[in-house]
């Protein structure tokens, strides 16, 4: 994950999601997402909807779809 300003989406998926999230029924785990400096969580995807979130503890947010699906594919094609 690299630095960003307050927009910036980063997303790593060799990082263990675990410690900000528990699973949970009806969302696949991806990996850890930043979303501008401070907040941080677990990513997943809605499987009913598609839809990325971000999950902290028992917080679940939606994120903004096209960025973090861009940020995503520059994650997956990253050497590491």
């Amino acid at each position: 994950m690299t630095d960003g300003d307050s927009t910036s989406f980063a997303v790593d998926v060799n990082r263990d999601w675990r410690i900000y999230a528990n699973p949970i029924d009806g969302y696949e785990m991806l990996g850890v997402v930043r979303e501008g400096r401070w907040d941080v969580g677990a990513l997943a995807r809605e499987v009913a909807t598609g839809l990325y979130v971000l999950i902290n503890g028992g917080t679940i947010k939606v994120l903004d779809q096209q960025q973090v699906a861009a940020a995503l594919e520059r994650a997956r094609f990253q050497p590491g």
